[in-house]
């Protein structure tokens, strides 16, 4: 069976193994439906882990807040 692509982020929280995995998007590049690409445009990727609740802090992807938090105390 062929799966369409998908990106797995994992939090960036040293204590934490908490990983997401993000559907990418198809787009199409002209009306036939014949031809077209995958987006894996990162800032796409990261609304996506928004709205699952993660927390993007710069280059780095927190699962939760409490994951993002523990990390900034250390």
């Amino acid at each position: 069976m062929i799966h369409d692509a998908k990106v797995e982020v994992t939090c960036d929280a040293r204590c934490c193994n908490g990983s997401e995995y993000i559907d990418l998007e198809w787009i199409y590049t002209d009306y036939s439906g014949n031809n077209g690409y995958y987006d894996c445009n990162e800032s796409d990727i990261e609304d996506k882990l928004k709205e699952l609740g993660w927390v993007v802090a710069g280059e780095l992807h927190f699962c939760c807040k409490d994951c993002y938090e523990n990390s900034t105390e250390e």
